[in-house]
């Protein structure tokens, strides 16, 4: 969808004459307008000064805006009385000054407000980044983050565009508004009254036609996110797509998405399109009304021309603020809506450590889970009683089919998820007596798809420990054989990576993950399938940097590949959430029970495992 442009208040200086087009902007109803409002404020209050200023500006303007046709009626009189030819050009020169005065106090209006919505919108968007990064990982399970992405920059963008053109807007259309009132009576009670005999139609036409436009962009708004969705899923999973040649069935997927999207969008836009054209018609009638009366009222000598031309200028400027409004309505509740979604995020409740927990600091790595049982919010077992224990220094090797429970194991182990019964524990002390912070500090996870981000090589190995020095991320680097590699890049260590280090190899990818863990430097360490995407070549490379990446810390390796799991000191065998079998590589081969009937699946009849 096109952005609305940005309009300023409309003055009798600028504003259009009878029977110019309006544009009007819908939007989605908020659910709760107060609640959102309410939050709004919450960052606009940090600007008390700039609002303050802003409302005198706006005042200010709206005075001089107001005196402008007062002016022109007295020199309509001037003229018509043939009074003294000083009298207009004082006139004249006063209705000039206030022309230039009043754009000077829109300017500042106009100024105040952009940086104070902008400065918001900056406040806003820093919140919600941030938070995201501390809600738990159960959260980002249950969203998608095609949504999540939506919420950071759609409907951001619909607050800051709400906010830009409709917190001066409003103000000034307000403060419009009861001045012309009041001016009005003060001039004539009697044009007053035939004034304002539109207002009541204005506001029923207003109020119906809102009502159908907000159900027509409900329905966009669902279209385009189901368009957006089904674009975020197959660019993410663009290989597939090729893989099976499936573009042409994707395509007219698409197609059909879109043709739905673009009908809800010419039934949303006509319908608020037919908001301007009824507006404006309201206030041609309004203007025929000024005129009959007021035409009737001068020959009986009630008012004088000057009169009939001061309410014909008031009637301009009276209807454009409500008319603004009546837009600014659509465009604040979809501010509104905008923040109530970020505000869902916001409220979401943050991962918080138990009361008195302390830090884990040097942990000596012997690791226990004792009976412990898990369910994922859906509600599904997945772990039954398991117990299991590592040893300081030892490593446990965890297999299974897929969906077995091996990756919730250390996904207990790390705090993203609790376990429902049991206890995990470091040293014999319960692992939810620690901050998650430095439980996680003190473990370091290799995972099958390794991780980068954009920026240079140096940069992505320092996350580990940000203020480790150059030497020492050179010597992680060297510790994970990956030295060599990065200094045949064309910057060396000061290469910039692209988007998830798409210009390295997988296994170049991994040795850089596993650089940045030595960094690290945790007591516990985890590898989820850390071998199982690259080549044998590689992953005889892979192995070496593991190797000296667990020498004496507590290692749980997670591995479909058995060949990586040989020197196990202890291998846990999962089957269906519960520990099957338990034991050496020898031991288990021995019994011939699950873990042997694996080993015959991946090399073959005879003497598996050998």
């Amino acid at each position: 969808m096109n952005q609305p442009q940005r309009q300023g208040p409309h003055h009798a200086f600028s504003g259009p004459g009878p029977g110019a087009p309006m544009h009007h902007v819908p939007g989605v109803r908020a659910a709760n307008p107060k609640g959102a409002w309410t939050r709004l404020w919450r960052y606009l209050g940090d600007h008390r000064l700039k609002l303050s200023i802003t409302l005198a500006a706006t005042a200010a303007s709206t005075a001089l805006s107001l005196i402008a046709p007062y002016l022109i009626g007295r020199a309509v009189d001037v003229a018509v009385r043939a009074a003294s030819p000083n009298s207009l050009l004082r006139l004249c020169a006063l209705l000039g000054a206030a022309y230039l005065a009043n754009v000077l106090a829109t300017f500042v209006q106009l100024w105040l407000a952009a940086d104070m919505s902008q400065e918001s919108v900056r406040a806003m968007r820093r919140d919600l980044f941030a938070k995201l990064l501390v809600l738990p990982i159960r959260f980002f399970d249950s969203r998608a983050h095609g949504d999540l992405m939506s919420r950071s920059t759609n409907d951001l963008a619909n607050v800051s565009n709400g906010l830009n053109q409709t917190l001066a807007q409003f103000l000034s259309s307000a403060m419009a508004i009861i001045g012309c009132v009041a001016i009005m009576f003060w001039q004539s009670p009697r044009m007053a009254f035939v004034t304002l005999t539109v207002v009541p139609a204005t506001a029923l036409c207003a109020r119906a036609l809102g009502r159908w436009t907000r159900r027509h962009f409900r329905a966009l708004q669902r279209d385009l996110g189901r368009v957006n969705g089904f674009v975020e899923e197959r660019v993410s999973g663009q290989e597939i797509v090729q893989l099976f040649h499936q573009e042409a069935r994707v395509i007219g997927e698409f197609e059909a998405l879109n043709e739905s999207l673009r009908k809800t969008g010419v039934r949303a836009q006509s319908v608020a399109g037919s908001m301007g054209p009824t507006m404006n018609t309201l206030r041609n009638l309004s203007y025929m009304a000024i005129a009959l009366a007021g035409g009737m009222f001068a020959s009986h000598h009630l008012i004088t021309v000057g009169v009939i031309a001061s309410f014909l200028s008031y009637a301009n400027q009276f209807s454009q603020p409500v008319n603004q409004i009546a837009n600014q309505y659509n465009l604040l509740q979809a501010a509104f809506a905008g923040v109530e979604r970020v505000s869902e995020v916001l409220d979401e409740p943050e991962e918080r450590d138990e009361a008195g927990a302390e830090a884990l600091a040097q942990p000596k790595g012997r690791v226990e889970f004792r009976k412990v049982s898990f369910s994922y919010p859906n509600g599904e077992r997945v772990l039954h009683e398991v117990s299991l224990t590592a040893l300081p220094g030892q490593m446990i090797a965890i297999v299974g089919h897929t969906g077995s429970g091996k990756t919730t194991l250390v996904n207990l182990l790390t705090r993203f998820y609790d376990p429902d019964e049991g206890q995990i524990l470091i040293d014999g002390a319960d692992i939810r007596r620690f901050t998650r912070r430095s439980l996680r500090r003190q473990i370091g996870m290799v995972l099958q798809d390794a991780q980068l981000f954009t920026g240079t090589v140096r940069d992505n190995i320092r996350f580990g420990r940000p203020e480790a020095t150059d030497a020492e991320v050179e010597q992680a680097a060297k510790r994970a054989g990956v030295d060599d590699v990065i200094r045949r890049l064309p910057q060396g260590y000061d290469t910039r990576l692209e988007p998830n280090g798409s210009n390295l190899s997988h296994g170049e990818r991994q040795l850089i993950a596993i650089a940045r863990t030595i960094l690290a430097d945790p007591a516990i360490l985890v590898l989820d399938e850390a071998t199982s995407s690259v080549d044998t070549r590689t992953e005889m490379r892979v192995q070496e940097a593991l190797g000296r990446l667990m020498e004496g810390r507590t290692s749980f390796v997670i591995a479909h590949r058995l060949s990586t799991v040989r020197k196990a000191d202890r291998i846990y065998v999962m089957d269906a959430g519960r520990i099957a079998e338990e034991g050496t590589h020898e031991e288990l081969l021995r019994r011939q029970g699950r873990y042997f009937e694996l080993c015959r699946l991946q090399w073959g009849e005879a003497n598996p495992g050998a």
